[in-house]
């Protein structure tokens, strides 16, 4: 039973990580993107600064993309935070309200 008692535990162990990521994504968690969407949702809700991550992911754009509309001034980081990259929820959310086409 050496050989496929291994087997079976592999199994068993396989259908386990799958319930447990279905539990996951149910819950929410599945999606990276989503949690940052939220997270930067949140943050705007309240006033505060986003992230990076949270910055793009709210705007539906990569963090490279983002890193453009900062050279072109479209979107500016917090003064005074050292080596953080963080963006004020009031310019977020004004570049969000900007057409595709502006940003």
């Amino acid at each position: 039973m050496g050989g496929s008692g291994n087997h079976l535990m592999a199994v068993l162990a396989n259908f386990r990580l799958h319930e447990i990521e279905r539990e996951l994504a149910r819950q929410g968690h599945g999606d990276p993107m989503q949690t940052l969407r939220e997270q930067a949702a949140a943050l705007i809700r309240a006033g505060g600064n986003l992230t990076r991550e949270q910055t793009a992911a709210h705007l539906g754009v990569t963090t490279r993309h983002l890193s453009r509309l900062e050279h072109a001034g479209r979107i500016t980081r917090c003064p005074q935070l050292g080596r953080a990259v963080m963006y004020a929820s009031r310019d977020v959310l004004r570049v969000t309200s900007a057409t595709r086409k502006e940003r």
